[in-house]
């Protein structure tokens, strides 16, 4: 039996006894409970989501980024450090046409990838045809032109043995070694 509160001569007394919490205090931890975890949650995803300010990114970065794209605006940094090797993944927006792109930049080699957004209508000829053969009845939802840049340093040396063009990443490891005449 729920407590409840009559009113006598003496005031306000509770009647009836009751081993049950009221409802409105399970109500109230729950809701405190349910709002703490929402918030946690939300704060892990900020974390994870992360990403600096356009005005965090090195002053070479922001040339090398302004001259490939100079009608774009940055909306987005996130910048990943391995092995020493600095790599920032930058969002921009189109002020043209306010398609996204995304491009990722090396500090060791320039810009090494460029993702952008494209209408389905824009696709080259041998691509909707590739599409449409393999999927006749598919829908396009969103379509995204990537260009993967490959950055090798070819040196021409002279050594006992004779001519050499030696191609080095900008990891430093070697990817060939050609003999010249």
């Amino acid at each position: 039996m729920p407590n409840r509160c009559v009113e006598t001569r003496k005031g306000i007394r509770k009647v009836g006894v009751s081993f049950a919490r009221p409802y409105c205090t399970v109500m109230k931890r729950w809701g405190s409970l349910l709002l703490g975890a929402f918030l946690c949650t939300q704060m892990f995803l900020l974390y994870l989501r992360g990403g600096e300010k356009a005005h965090d990114l090195p002053e070479s970065i922001v040339a090398l980024v302004r001259k490939v794209f100079p009608e774009a605006d940055v909306t987005r940094v996130n910048r990943d450090e391995d092995d020493g090797e600095v790599e920032y993944d930058i969002r921009l927006k189109s002020r043209a046409d306010g398609r996204s792109l995304f491009v990722e930049v090396r500090t060791d080699a320039g810009v090494t990838e460029i993702e952008e957004e494209t209408k389905p209508d824009e696709l080259p000829p041998k691509v909707r045809k590739t599409l449409e053969k393999a999927f006749p009845r598919a829908r396009i939802d969103n379509a995204r032109k990537r260009s993967d840049i490959r950055v090798t340093y070819n040196i021409d040396i002279n050594t006992k043995g004779g001519r050499r063009e030696v191609s080095i990443s900008p990891r430093g490891r070697i990817l060939e070694v050609e003999e010249r005449d």
